[in-house]
């Protein structure tokens, strides 16, 4: 018996996810972007064939949108924001990886509670080490009285 647990996102969900909801298509983007090392995010390029993040070809268009998406800026038109989504769509085998590996590691609750402690306006940590704690004294208020003051 393995204590390995069995991955949740596909493809195929990955996909769903894309075409139904224009906001996973900008964290995708952003998503498969990270995934590049530092010297090829700056170059916009492509020069190591390690499996991850953009290919050679898509590498000077992922990291303008990434770059564009970063800096607060709408995609603006509709042809656009089908780039993005074909784009996002191309690369959902690599963003199945990166969701199950959030998944297995508790970052994807911790920085959904890190996003709206945000939003709200609250003084948040910014090392990953305090900002899981932070999270988890959220998540753990939340659990204590059923969500019922939050």
């Amino acid at each position: 018996m393995t204590d390995k647990p069995t991955a949740t996102w596909t493809e195929a969900t990955i996909a769903t996810l894309l075409t139904s909801n224009p906001r996973a298509v900008r964290r995708a983007v952003l998503a498969i972007d990270a995934r590049q090392t530092a010297v090829e995010r700056a170059c916009y390029q492509t020069s190591e064939a390690n499996g991850r993040g953009w290919s050679q070809f898509d590498a000077r268009f992922g990291g303008w949108l990434a770059a564009e998406i970063r800096a607060g800026r709408p995609l603006h038109t509709e042809k656009l924001r089908a780039c993005a989504l074909k784009l996002a769509l191309r690369y959902r085998r690599q963003l199945a990886e990166e969701a199950n590996r959030r998944e297995a590691n508790g970052t994807a609750e911790v920085g959904r509670v890190m996003a709206t402690a945000r939003k709200l306006g609250a003084d948040v940590p910014a090392s990953p080490a305090e900002a899981r704690a932070y999270a988890a004294t959220i998540l753990a208020s939340l659990r204590d009285d059923g969500g019922e003051n939050a």
